[in-house]
């Protein structure tokens, strides 16, 4: 009978100890199951987290619009993961928390919109670009701060978490030592289970997603074992890989467009050489259309060690040929081919021509104008295996081949201003040049001409017969003697201001004195030539240039200057003659050296600039101003 009761007991005992673990292994299990379930979803929030601040540093940098759609789909999809959370109890606090700092993210991302969208800062004047600048840099940290402190509430979230399946396996341990050795030795056999099967791989698994969080890319996880947590530090390990390439592939891009938006000559071979190491690619290469629309060239290789260059291949090729390679260049998607060896038959040609070139796998964008014209291509090779394509080394692609577009346009257009500039400076030469020719065409006949004449009607009128004067006849004669010296003299100003004769017969430095005495006849500025060399032997064109600068620059002194001496000294070098003309007036305004109807300032400046040479005005420390002009002599003839 003891002994019936006592197995009945025992019987119980059993049931009972059965029960217990059972009901503590399903309360553990659950609790396991919502740990995972919760870091699961802490796992995608922190993806997104990351999402979001490589989103916006990509509007920002890039503007790109398409990273605003991008955007609000990883908002969108932090909502609803931050809802699924709700159906865990015990964490409300901290989802409240989690959903206040997603409601600021969003709010300072529309913020940051407005802020792009607004036409008054972004339009107006440096200022207000200014402002609008130091806006975004300040939205721009507050998302940071705000998305990291949501980073830090999920890992806080992930560390109750795992200290609640803690406390469960303690519980679970604990009465089964209180109730039955039985139970102590399972839970003592399972304690070291749970530990190596689930808390330790936890710890490892929230210390490398707080070490990802924090920006440590490089770092990776390593979880191995078929269970979720390896799949969640997979995971993890995957997200980090991709955000470190997508991070390596930016860099690679913003280094490639500062250098081809850089006011000197890129170099193309090194910019694909960057591209090229950072997509991680065999080849990289640039094809430019011809003039005539349908020949293309490779201008521009860059080759991975091992691989050979077949840039001495494609010369001269004809779009022609390849038909549908031409027709898909043209898309917005460009030519993408992942095998080559599995082209459909249509491809035939360009399927030859990639195989005699060892390629199994390419990408092309298309490098296209404003007006939508095709201008060439780049792209990339893969020597060594089939290979999928990223989107992102499609974005790489298409940005470098747009901002290429824009740098070829771009200097096009400054080569067809360039000689523009050219053609109208040689027309400004050639105009100034027969208005010089006229000028003495007309100076010489006004004065060999019409000075004759005058001089023959004085000579007649002092030959007047004595016996036909009298007092009003006197009288008469003296006044139109008047008139004709007053004549003559008028003749003689005009054919000098035209061209003074005294420059073609007597050379630069007579005409320079005759300035200068004209200067203190009319103006009463007192005038010096100091020449510090004998009289140089110049082209009638530079005589002239020099000229016309010393009689323009007097003329301003005479005009504005107030000054009360001035000094006009030649110079002559072994590569190079200098005129300079001094003052000692109140100087040369500032505004007026940029000021656009200066025209007698320009004039002076493409005179000298016709001859290869430069004219500049300055103000003197002590006073006044300096003209000085330079013009380089010209080469001796050849024997």
């Amino acid at each position: 009978m003891k002994i019936s009761r006592l197995l009945r007991l025992l019987l119980v005992m059993i049931v009972a100890v059965t029960l217990t673990l059972g009901t503590l292994l399903a309360i553990t299990y659950r609790t396991i199951e919502a740990k995972n379930n919760i870091q699961a979803i802490v796992s995608r929030i922190l993806h997104s987290t990351a999402g979001l601040n490589l989103l916006i540093h990509e509007y920002l940098v890039f503007q790109e619009p398409r990273a605003v759609s991008q955007w609000q789909g990883e908002y969108g999809d932090m909502a609803e993961l931050l809802t699924r959370l709700k159906q865990y109890p015990g964490y409300e606090s901290l989802y409240d928390r989690m959903e206040r700092q997603q409601q600021r993210i969003g709010g300072l991302f529309q913020r940051l919109q407005r802020i792009r969208t607004d036409k008054a800062l972004q339009e107006g004047g440096a200022e207000r670009q200014q402002l609008a600048i130091e806006l975004e840099q300040r939205i721009q940290t507050e998302l940071m701060v705000e998305t990291h402190a949501l980073s830090a509430i999920a890992f806080r979230l992930n560390g109750l978490s795992l200290k609640e399946v803690q406390r469960a396996g303690w519980r679970a341990a604990g009465v089964g030592i209180t109730a039955y050795g039985v139970l102590a030795l399972l839970l003592a056999a399972v304690h070291p289970l749970f530990r190596r099967w689930v808390a330790a791989p936890l710890r490892r698994l929230q210390g490398g997603a707080k070490l990802i969080g924090e920006g440590y890319l490089s770092h990776r996880i390593n979880l191995r074992g078929d269970n979720e947590l390896a799949e969640l530090a997979g995971s993890f390990d995957e997200m980090a890989s991709h955000l470190q390439r997508r991070l390596r592939l930016q860099k690679a891009t913003a280094q490639v467009s500062a250098q081809f938006l850089s006011s000197g000559e890129p170099d193309f071979t090194q910019a694909l050489g960057n591209l090229g190491e950072a997509v991680e690619v065999n080849r990289a290469y640039l094809f430019r259309l011809r003039e005539d629309g349908r020949t293309f060239d490779n201008t521009h290789e860059w080759c991975a060690a091992g691989t050979s260059a077949v840039i001495e291949q494609l010369q001269g090729l004809d779009l022609a040929d390849f038909p549908y390679f031409n027709a898909l260049l043209r898309t917005p998607e460009g030519f993408v081919v992942e095998d080559v060896q599995h082209m459909p038959p249509q491809f035939s040609a360009e399927k030859e021509i990639f195989e005699l070139q060892g390629i199994r796998a390419l990408m092309c964008m298309p490098i296209l104008s404003n007006s939508g014209e095709l201008r060439g291509f780049i792209g990339f090779d893969d020597t060594q295996s089939p290979r999928r394509w990223e989107r992102d080394d499609r974005e790489v692609l298409r940005t470098v081949a747009e901002v290429i577009g824009g740098v070829w346009q771009q200097r096009e257009a400054s080569q067809a201003l360039r000689r523009s500039q050219e053609e109208l400076q040689r027309l400004g030469a050639y105009l100034e040049e027969v208005r010089e020719q006229e000028k003495k065409s007309i100076a010489h006949e006004i004065h060999d001409e019409l000075g004759s004449l005058l001089t023959k009607m004085k000579m007649d009128l002092a030959l007047w017969p004595a016996e036909e004067r009298n007092d009003a006849v006197n009288q008469r004669l003296a006044m139109q003697e008047q008139w004709v010296n007053e004549a003559v003299r008028t003749v003689r100003r005009i054919a000098i201001s035209l061209r003074p004769k005294v420059l073609d017969q007597f050379g630069l430095l007579a005409a320079l004195e005759f300035l200068a005495k004209d200067m203190e006849t009319h103006a009463r500025i007192p005038c010096r030539v100091a020449p510090d060399s004998a009289e140089p032997i110049l082209p009638d064109g530079h005589a002239t240039a020099l000229f016309r600068i010393c009689q323009e620059a007097l003329t301003n002194v005479a005009r504005h200057a107030q000054a009360s001496a001035v000094e006009i000294r030649l110079e002559l070098t072994e590569s190079e003659v200098i005129l300079s003309v001094t003052d000692d007036g109140v100087g040369i305004a500032p505004e007026a050296l940029t000021r656009l109807d200066s025209f007698g300032l320009g004039g002076m400046r493409e005179r000298a600039k016709h001859f290869g040479g430069i004219s500049a005005i300055s103000r003197r420390p002590e006073g006044g101003s300096r003209v000085e002009a330079r013009l380089p002599l010209p080469a001796p003839p050849p024997g």
